[in-house]
């Protein structure tokens, strides 16, 4: 049996909310419920991570508007969740589920807002870095003016002519109009000198300029390893990127949910009667309703390829199959069945990953689906890990 949604359903998770929603847990009670577990107060915060109090008050009460833009808010989640010793990526999930709710027309891109919050604290690097290049090149124009290269006439040649004593005054003549009747720029080193006929002048030497030795051949080596350098260095910044944005992988909880004893007569109106008397035998027969508010989900049946959906508000969707995996943004809007029977489910924050049956769930680990925000595609973590091993060997 197929799954089926009620309502229609999104194609992505890119789709927005709209309207008012009522969800269970947004960043800024996330935030305090963790601070208040650590029994620390919000001064004590503002002490440790040096944000104002007034912004961490924005922060805790879902003002997102009064805050600076969301590269500077990732930055203080970032500060924050080192002092309460979690991890990043729970609050920033959180965070992205909140402007997603709260601004339904603006798309969040926290990978984005994460390379711009880096990019502010370059800037000083940055600017140190443009100051000393530019000190090197004043320092290398200056040189050049106070060292001009001096340029050689190539053409240029010395004639070395010396003169017996007893040659009479007409005879140097004859011999400089034979020498320049022969212009310079056809001799070579072996071209043979005659001197006139009826002259007692000897050319000696005649000195031609010497050629210019070839380029050294290690400015043609130093390009490829040069180039060689700068491959090297971006492919280690790509393996550094790379290994920043690996997700942090660990085991399925052994206990995701129970059944509920002696569930109230008005909850148990949510599971349609068609949906009970239709449980196939064998399988998993999964029923989600959203009464409380709006829902996004992320799941697969059996193979299938995994599939995104928002469910709104009184709508419900039908999973059937041997193994189903089941990502939720907020549970605590959703009334969930198995096989017909109310289940618990026990979470603070409204995100849960959960296996159906239950005892399948150490085959797999946490977080069950990898989202690429830049595509909106979406892979199982086996799908993730499996290239990732392709990709080394």
């Amino acid at each position: 049996m197929e799954d089926q949604v009620t309502k229609n359903e999104p194609s992505t998770i890119k789709n927005q909310l709209s309207g008012t929603t009522e969800v269970g847990t947004t960043i800024g009670v996330f935030l305090k419920e963790e601070r208040q577990k650590k029994n620390l107060s919000l001064k004590q915060i503002s002490q440790k991570t040096k944000i104002n109090m007034t912004q961490l008050e924005y922060l805790e009460e879902d003002k997102l508007d009064l805050l600076p833009n969301k590269a500077y808010v990732v930055g203080y989640l970032k500060s924050y969740s080192k002092v309460l010793g979690i991890e990043p990526h729970i609050p920033m999930s959180h965070l992205d589920i909140t402007y997603s709710i709260l601004n339904p027309s603006k798309g969040t891109d926290l990978k984005k807002d994460q390379i711009v919050a880096e990019e502010i604290d370059k800037k000083p690097y940055m600017i140190i870095g443009a100051l000393i290049t530019i000190i090197f090149v004043l320092v290398v124009v200056y040189a050049l003016k106070t060292n001009p290269v001096k340029e050689t006439d190539p053409s240029s040649v010395t004639t070395e002519v010396n003169q017996n004593q007893s040659s009479n005054a007409n005879e140097p003549a004859v011999a400089d109009s034979t020498l320049n009747e022969t212009p310079p720029a056809q001799l070579t080193e072996t071209t043979p000198v005659v001197a006139a006929p009826n002259t007692n002048t000897e050319i000696q030497k005649i000195t031609f300029p010497k050629e210019e030795p070839a380029q050294n051949n290690n400015d043609q080596t130093l390009k490829p390893v040069k180039q060689t350098q700068v491959e090297e260095k971006k492919n280690e910044e790509i393996k550094a990127e790379d290994k920043k944005d690996e997700p942090a992988f660990a085991p399925m909880q052994k206990k995701l949910y129970a059944f509920a004893t002696n569930p109230p007569e008005e909850t148990l109106k949510y599971l349609p009667s068609d949906i009970k008397n239709n449980v196939v035998p064998g399988k998993q027969n999964v029923f989600i309703y959203a009464h409380k508010g709006d829902s996004w989900l992320t799941y697969q049946v059996d193979d299938k390829d995994p599939r995104q959906s928002i469910l709104t508000q009184n709508s419900s969707i039908n999973l059937v199959g041997s193994i189903i995996k089941v990502f939720f943004g907020n549970v605590n809007a959703t009334t969930v069945f198995l096989n017909g029977k109310l289940i618990n489910i026990n979470t603070r924050t409204g995100v849960r990953n959960l296996i159906f049956p239950e005892e399948k769930s150490s085959q797999f680990v946490f977080p069950l689906f990898i989202f690429n925000k830049q595509t909106g595609e979406v892979i199982t973590s086996e799908e993730y890990l499996r290239e990732k091993n392709a990709k080394k060997n």
